[in-house]
């Protein structure tokens, strides 16, 4: 029994293991050692690397002070952090970006550049001089227009610089103020005309007398986004081509829109080109309706006095005219002579009647009235002033065409065929597109309508959600596999074979050992009642599992005495 025994050895425990060591070259010793310790290392690494949270930007691109500001926030909350040293960014773990977002919110972090407004609010100090406070209210402008245009898409930083003059008493003296603009931009991002344009009318607008033309915008790579002064007139064809283009969607919409009611959704396509007049007239008229006039104002004069009664001396004033003429002689007054007329005019004598006198009296002749009559009479006549400006953007010529899909015809069983339009439906088509676009011969309107079979459609690709791959939760899980993938390749293939080496050599060791002597076996230190004197020496794996001290003591003398 005790032969068998031995011919096949036990598993041995811790001390076939250390048996095991203890029996290497010294050299394999510590290969072995430091093999171990490169496992314990290993699987403490895996474990702290599966164990390590993902994390996630906090904040990007901070100043230094604003990042230190933060770094010192975060050790305050015990939040773990990383700091990219060539960027500035700022990363927290995953599960508390929002919490720390919400600390730093409340302590009023980042606090930014503090070129705003905000400047106003800090004490100016003494002395201050008045050129101070305007650099520092225009450098605070600054920051404010900065602020506002970061905010826009696309943008990712911006710089201003106002360049505003001192006012002057003179008048004529007085520059006006320009700006320039500095746009760093995202990587592939563009900015179109009318966000370059907001920009200009956000710049002029915040600075009271400065013109959009003298506002300057630039990108990070040195492009000139705004348009020079000599090109203007581009600007101008540039708003009427879009314009045109804003028409002609509008004509294709509506003729869309009314036939797709009709022959089905999908089932017609239009495109319309329209010539656009952009001229402005101004015209200025002036008639005048001879046959209608008006009396503005009347005014009469009328003047009547006898003969000589305002005859005046006559002659050059003077003594010599007052004078009666040299020689002169009296002559006596002629009879008065009764005309015919009277004699004839006057009555007969009545018969009995005395007879009249012939001689009647002579009167004097009435003296003539000299009279003048003087009137003045203004008419107005009428007038008409019209002044009419007529402003550009009317059509001077539409060209529509239009294609209609062929009918879809579905028979008794169920199949579905095409089938092209009548002559009649083509004419009420285009009839309705006559009708939508207001359609005009005498500008030279032209309206095509075509029926044709249109292709078929290619189905449209799903739309997927987010990839299970960019999940971040896939990603831990790979990270936790690939920990214990790791860490059981580390114990499986490194450090179980190193152990196996050791306890296959310990037990090489237990083997080799025969039965030892009474002589060699020194007496127990302690509990000699437990070994009675046998007739023959036990076996040494029975000695082993019954006192292993003694054994290993055993063990450490033949050593000893090998050495």
């Amino acid at each position: 029994m005790a032969e068998s025994t031995a011919d096949s050895p036990r598993p041995a425990g811790p001390a076939a293991l250390i048996q095991g060591f203890i029996k290497l070259p010294p050299s394999r010793q510590a290969l072995a050692l430091v093999a171990l310790a490169a496992c314990i290392a290993s699987i403490v690494g895996i474990v702290l690397w599966a164990r390590m949270p993902d994390y996630s930007l906090l904040y990007g691109s901070l100043e230094e002070r604003d990042a230190a500001q933060v770094v010192a926030a975060l050790e305050k909350a015990a939040i773990p952090y990383r700091l990219d040293a060539a960027t500035g960014a700022i990363r927290v773990p995953s599960t508390v970006v929002h919490e720390a977002r919400m600390k730093l919110a409340a302590e009023g972090l980042p606090k930014g550049s503090g070129n705003g407004l905000e400047m106003l609010s800090q004490e100016p100090g003494f002395g201050v001089s008045r050129f101070m406070e305007n650099a520092r209210y225009q450098h605070a402008v600054e920051g404010e227009l900065v602020r506002t245009i970061s905010a826009m898409a696309g943008v990712e930083a911006a710089r201003v610089h106002l360049a505003v003059p001192e006012r002057s008493v003179f008048v004529r003296a007085n520059d006006q103020p320009s700006a320039s603009v500095m746009l760093q931009l995202y990587r592939g991002r563009t900015l179109d005309d009318g966000q370059v344009a907001a920009i200009v009318h956000l710049v002029s607008s915040s600075v009271p007398g400065l013109n959009p033309a003298r506002v300057t915008v630039v990108d990070q790579a040195g492009n000139l986004l705004t348009r020079p002064a000599g090109q203007r007139g581009l600007e101008r064809s540039a708003e009427q081509y879009d314009y045109a283009r804003r028409l002609e969607q509008d004509y294709v919409r509506r003729i869309e829109d009314l036939l797709a009611a009709v022959v089905g959704p999908g089932g017609v396509r239009a495109k319309v080109s329209a010539e656009v007049d952009f001229e402005v007239t101004e015209r200025t008229r002036e008639q005048y309706d001879p046959d209608r006039t008006a009396l503005r104002s009347s005014q009469e004069e009328e003047t009547e006095s006898a003969a000589g009664s305002n005859a005046g001396a006559g002659g050059v004033p003077g003594t010599l005219s007052n004078q009666p003429p040299q020689g002169g002689t009296l002559a006596p007054a002629a009879p008065a002579v009764t005309p015919p007329a009277a004699q004839a005019a006057a009555p007969a004598a009545a018969p009995g009647a005395p007879a009249a006198s012939t001689e009647q009296p002579v009167t004097a002749a009435p003296a003539p009235m000299d009279r003048s009559r003087r009137a003045v009479r203004n008419f107005e006549i009428d007038r008409t002033i019209s002044h009419s400006k007529l402003a550009g953007g009317g059509v001077k010529r539409l060209t529509v065409a239009v294609v209609v899909d062929d009918k879809r015809v579905t028979d008794a069983d169920g199949k579905t065929s095409s089938q092209p339009r009548t002559p009649e439906e083509i004419e009420r088509y285009t009839a309705l597109v006559r009708d939508a676009v207001g359609f005009d011969p005498d500008r030279g309107d032209s309206i095509n309508v075509v029926n044709a079979a249109f292709a078929p459609t290619q189905p449209e690709p799903p739309v997927h959600g987010t990839p299970l791959w960019e999940q971040s939760w896939v990603w831990q899980a790979v990270r936790l596999l690939l920990g214990a993938a790791a860490l059981a390749a580390v114990l499986f293939g490194v450090l179980r074979p190193l152990l196996r080496s050791v306890h296959r050599a310990g037990l090489a060791v237990t083997a080799q050992v025969g039965p030892p002597t009474a002589e060699a076996l020194p007496a127990p230190a302690a509990a000699p009642q437990r070994l009675a004197a046998p007739a023959a020496a036990p076996a040494l794996p029975d000695l082993h599992e019954q006192d292993p001290q003694r054994v290993m003591q055993v063990m450490r003398t033949w050593m000893a005495a090998d050495a």
